[in-house]
């Protein structure tokens, strides 16, 4: 069963190949191509009439493209083409600026965590009960009153709810 299929599929291939040579042929001939089945139930593609007693169909056939013909065809395909390239170009454009987003997005989320976590430092070395001091342009050391202290507390904890949001 296996293998009629295959014989019916490689009469088909063989079929269409020869309509192809044929009809090559007859349009450079300007002549007819015949379809007809002989007893065996094969179909043959013929430029000659078929035998007497078959029934024969005759295939239209298209002619020859004209040299203009085939010009505009091509100018048409490098145009086609053009238009690919461009597409493709114009794709990868977008492709690169969603990248470059991306990565902007992570620069911005990883100071955020730096932020985060530098901020979190400093409020808990600000909660321990000890004096809180910063190095200044002198490189001497400067303590913060209580109400510096308590400002610095405040904006910590600003920092912490601004940049840590997402924990």
């Amino acid at each position: 069963m296996a293998s009629g299929t295959l014989s019916r599929r490689i009469t088909a291939a063989l079929a269409s190949i020869l309509f192809g040579l044929a009809a090559a042929t007859a349009t450079g001939a300007g002549g007819t191509i015949y379809k007809w089945t002989d007893q065996e139930g094969n179909v043959h593609f013929t430029d000659c009439p078929p035998p007497p007693g078959c029934k024969a169909e005759s295939v239209p056939v298209q002619p020859v493209p004209s040299e203009q013909q085939v010009r505009q065809a091509r100018e048409k395909l490098e145009r086609l083409l053009e238009e690919q390239r461009e597409s493709g170009a114009a794709r990868e454009q977008e492709r690169l600026e969603r990248e470059r987003e991306q990565v902007a997005a992570m620069q911005v989320a990883v100071a955020r965590k730096r932020a985060c976590v530098m901020a979190r430092q400093n409020l808990h070395n600000l909660l321990m009960n000890r004096p809180v001091y910063y190095i200044d342009e002198k490189g001497e050391r400067v303590f913060l009153d209580d109400a510096a202290h308590k400002a610095e507390i405040e904006h910590q904890r600003q920092l912490i709810r601004e940049n840590c949001n997402n924990e």
